[in-house]
C-alpha cells in the first residue's frame, strides 16, 4: 500500500480499467537525469496488461493515455524528457512511428 500510495503521490500511475477492474497499469519514475540533476525525466518502469486483456485494446488505450501526459509533461515544463522501454523483437510496437526516438537499448544479463 505505501509503495502505490507514493507512485500516485511522487511519480506516474494510469491504469485500464474493464468491468470496474483494473486489467493494466503504466507507471513511471519522476526524478532528475543521472548526467544533469537539473534536468528532470519521467522514465516507464512498469508497463502490464493482464492476458485476458491483451489484444483487447485495454494495452493500445493505455499507452494513448501515456503519450498524451508525456505531451502535456513536456509542454508545461514540468519534464524535459521522457524515457520507455520496450520488450525486444518479439513485439511489433514500435514507438518510432508515433514520435519516439530510439537513444539506446537496454541488454540484461541474469544468472
Amino acid at each position: 500500500h505505501k509503495v502505490v500510495t507514493n507512485w500516485q503521490l511522487n511519480h506516474y500511475v494510469r491504469v485500464a480499467v474493464h468491468n470496474n477492474q483494473v486489467v493494466g497499469t503504466l507507471i513511471a519514475e519522476l526524478g532528475a537525469d543521472f548526467w544533469d540533476p537539473e534536468r528532470k525525466l519521467l522514465q516507464e518502469r512498469a508497463w502490464f496488461v493482464s492476458k485476458p486483456h491483451r489484444g483487447t485494446r485495454a494495452g493500445a488505450k493505455l499507452w494513448q493515455a501515456w503519450d498524451q501526459d508525456c505531451d502535456q509533461y513536456l509542454e508545461s515544463g514540468r519534464v524535459q524528457a521522457v524515457l520507455l522501454s520496450t520488450q525486444g523483437p518479439d513485439t511489433n510496437f514500435d514507438p518510432g512511428r508515433r514520435g519516439w526516438r530510439l537513444i539506446e537499448q537496454t541488454w540484461m544479463k541474469e544468472q
